[in-house]
């Protein structure tokens, strides 16, 4: 979870590790899903980033591997408000057994954000092909919250001050 202002671009990191045997795999398409709820506007400023040593360090992945599937203000057909596809990550350079592709990108809090105690949550979930079998990970969510404040600045009878600012 996280605290956030209206209009805050809030980052947002999704990983998947990859098998120990992803190699012995001829095509192996990963896809992550994202459903966001409406006080969150995708922001498309996606990076995905390779790690071939526990996370310990990325590389970037070039942008020509994956597509983001996202229309402006619609979501997919299952509901996600984007996809990420990885059509075959045995395609990216330097690929091992065991990485950790890491996808990061913003969205905004906007004017439709829940304020309080129920947030605004992000919920996710990779799925993947590995030519012989479909899988699909639990979901995760994280939740944005945002607070309203009200403040007046009064004078000493507890009377509001006229044209008082912050």
């Amino acid at each position: 979870s996280a605290d956030h202002d209206i209009g805050d671009a809030v980052p947002f990191q999704l990983t998947a590790i990859l098998p120990d045997n992803l190699l012995d795999y001829e095509t192996y398409e990963l896809v992550f899903h994202d459903v966001q709820s409406a006080g969150l506007t995708f922001n498309n400023d996606v990076t995905v980033r390779l790690s071939t040593n526990g996370g310990a360090s990325y590389n970037e992945v070039d942008s020509g591997l994956y597509s983001v599937v996202y229309s402006a203000g619609q979501t997919q057909e299952d509901g996600c408000t984007f996809e990420l596809v990885i059509s075959d990550v045995t395609l990216i350079d330097d690929i091992a057994n065991g990485a950790y592709i890491t996808v990061e990108y913003t969205s905004s809090l906007n004017d439709g954000a829940v304020i309080g105690a129920a947030g605004n949550p992000n919920t996710m979930h990779v799925s993947y092909n590995n030519g012989q079998g479909t899988g699909r990970t639990p979901d995760d969510t994280v939740i944005v919250f945002t607070y309203k404040v009200e403040v007046d600045k009064v004078d000493e009878e507890s009377e509001p001050l006229a044209g008082a600012q912050f």
